[in-house]
């Protein structure tokens, strides 16, 4: 994983620390939002960014799921404005009867 990535998982503060430790060493203690670890990095690997042909379907359907969604939202938006909505709080799961 990259730091992001790490980050992303336990925290900020313990991807920043993690990725400080030397290679074949443990690390000293660290803190995430899950508790303390130890950390053995085996190697550290630079990034590579694959061929645009490699990635292109990916992103190409990726642009196409997020303006679906768009046009979803956008379209959810304007049947609501037709309508009159009121949310009943005790009707709610959980809610007291």
């Amino acid at each position: 994983k990259n730091e992001t990535q790490l980050a992303s998982i336990f925290g900020v503060d313990f991807a920043r620390e993690a990725f400080r430790q030397d290679t074949h060493e443990w690390s000293e203690p660290i803190q995430s939002a899950y508790g303390w670890h130890l950390v053995w990095l085996d190697s550290i690997v630079s990034p590579v960014t694959p061929p645009l042909d490699e990635v292109a379907d990916k992103i190409i359907a990726r642009i196409r799921q997020d303006k679906e969604k768009a046009v979803l939202a956008e379209r959810i938006e304007t049947l609501k404005q037709g309508y009159d909505i009121i949310i009943d709080g005790s009707k709610q799961p959980g809610a007291a009867t």
